[in-house]
Formats: C-alpha cells, sequence, structure tokens
C-alpha cells in the first residue's frame, strides 16, 4: 500500500517561495493498494495536480472518493478534477452514515454555472453518492474502518488496513477536547493503536491554541503524545495553517521530535505535498 499526499495545507490554499517545502494545495491524499485498487481521500485544491497525474499516465479507472468532512478546504477542487471531464468511468463518492444526500445537494450546488463554467454538466464520470456503513468499509478486498473525530460539524478518521501494516489519516481532529473526555480520548488511542503511520492533525502551536480551542484542531504535543500512547511507529504533522510558512512548519517539526525521549523509536516529519508513503 502506498500513500501520496497532495495537499497538506488547512483552511485555505497559499502559494509563493515561502510555500515550496510542504506545498500549498488542501487537503488531499491518494491511497493504493498493490493490486491497483485506489481511493481518493478528501477534495481540496489538490485534487486537481492528482487529476493531471491521472491524465498523464491514463490512469483512470473505477474509484471512489471519500470526503472526510464537508469544509471548504476538502471540497474545493471538487469541480477541477480533470478526470471528471474525460473519462467515461464511475466514482463513488462516500460520505460518513446518512451524508450521501447533503453531499450530493451540495457538491451539485457547487458546481453549477453560476459558480463556476465547469460544471457536472460537463462530467464524462458518472458519480454515485453513498453512505459509509456504520463501522467500516469493505472495498473490494480492502478494509477501511473509521472514527468521528472532535470537530465542527463532525469529521471522520480513517484507517486503511494493510496486508502486514496500516496508515491511519486523521485531518481536523481537536485532540484537547478529547483528553476532557476519558471515554472518547481512550477510543481514539484504540483506533490508532499500533498503526505504522499516523498522519494527524497539527494546526496549531501550544500558544495558538490557547486562544482557539474549541475550533476542531490540534497541536504538536497533543499529537505526538496520542502517537506515543498508540505505540504508532511514525507520525506526520498535516493541516499546515495557511500561514505558516517552510521555515515555520519544519520549526514544528523540530520540536515534535523534541518531545519524543531518547530510546524511543518514534519518528515524526511534517507531510509535504507530493510525498510518498510506502507501507
Amino acid at each position: 500500500m502506498q500513500l501520496t499526499c497532495w495537499g497538506a495545507r488547512g483552511t485555505f490554499p497559499v502559494s509563493g517561495p515561502r510555500y515550496i517545502l510542504f506545498g500549498g494545495n488542501t487537503s488531499c491524499l491518494e491511497v493504493a493498494w498493490d493490486d491497483g485498487t485506489e481511493i481518493i481521500v478528501d477534495a481540496g485544491t489538490g485534487l486537481r495536480t492528482l487529476g493531471q497525474k491521472m491524465i498523464k499516465y491514463k490512469q483512470v479507472n473505477k474509484f471512489s472518493l471519500i470526503l472526510t468532512h464537508l469544509h471548504w478546504d476538502h471540497i474545493m477542487g471538487f469541480p477541477f478534477y480533470p478526470p471528471f471531464y474525460h473519462f467515461p468511468v464511475t466514482c463513488s463518492i462516500v460520505g460518513h452514515l446518512g451524508a450521501s444526500s447533503r453531499l450530493k445537494r451540495l457538491l451539485s450546488l457547487y458546481s453549477r454555472e453560476i459558480y463556476s463554467p465547469l460544471n457536472q454538466t460537463r462530467f464524462k464520470t458518472t458519480l454515485n453518492f453513498e453512505d459509509l456503513p456504520e463501522k467500516e468499509w469493505r472495498y473490494g478486498e480492502h478494509l477501511v474502518r473509521y472514527h468521528q473525530h472532535e470537530h465542527p460539524g463532525g469529521a471522520l478518521g480513517l484507517r486503511f488496513m494493510g496486508e502486514t501494516a496500516d496508515a491511519v489519516f486523521c485531518t481536523d481532529n481537536e485532540l484537547g477536547l478529547m483528553a476532557k473526555k476519558k471515554k472518547k480520548y481512550a477510543a481514539m488511542v484504540k483506533f490508532v493503536e499500533g498503526a505504522k503511520i499516523l498522519i494527524h492533525d497539527a494546526n496549531y502551536t501550544e500558544q495558538e491554541y490557547r486562544t482557539r480551542a474549541g475550533w476542531g484542531h490540534s497541536t504538536v504535543s497533543q499529537v505526538v503524545k496520542l502517537a506515543r500512547e498508540a505505540g504508532v511507529a511514525k507520525v506526520f504533522l498535516t493541516h499546515h495553517d495557511p500561514d505558516r510558512t517552510d521555515d515555520e512548519v519544519r520549526e514544528m517539526m523540530e520540536y515534535g521530535r523534541s518531545l519524543i525521549p531518547s530510546g524511543s523509536d518514534l519518528e515524526c516529519e511534517a507531510l509535504a505535498e507530493g510525498e510518498g508513503l510506502l507501507l
């Protein structure tokens, strides 16, 4: 299984020389298994870049798009995904329980000509809107588990089950609020437990969080604490604040590393756009 990041920025896309190393596109993750099965997670602005790659290499077959939630930074790339306009295949757009009708209504509204000349009337791809089952989803031969996050409006964390190792993707989750609810935090640790890779929202510095508690995001120390308690092998910080430069993201990564005790096998990195993670 390989994960490829096409967008690690949170809230709003950015560009310029200060954002080259970690990228400026918003949330989009490609998950590919060895048998050719592929899932796309989130439709942030990184979705367009992923689509350009697929057009170039003609890699588009039936595929699924999971949306962790419907905040703008996770759907704003939807009408700009090039394969929609080129390939007569089927795309299943999937959300958590009861979300299919809301997904269809919102994405249909977002893709009208009044908002963009690129809209669903021009799509060659057929869209199917589906609800995820209550606890886990089997896609072909592969299993995806999920967990409710602490985030305004709700959001999902996803665990992709591999043959020998698992990867967990947790964008937009406030561990600070979870920690005040012992059962909820314990369930979060259990959900992440033993994963080889954890990708988790670390939008805020400790100082920023003092005035932004309740906004639905975590700090580096909270993420490293979760990774240690869950026995994760490697943690990647994501959902980088749009005002955070490459140097500042690197500083947050180094701070995360400083929190890992000597002798621990845990590794800490900051997720970068274009980065491929092989399990």
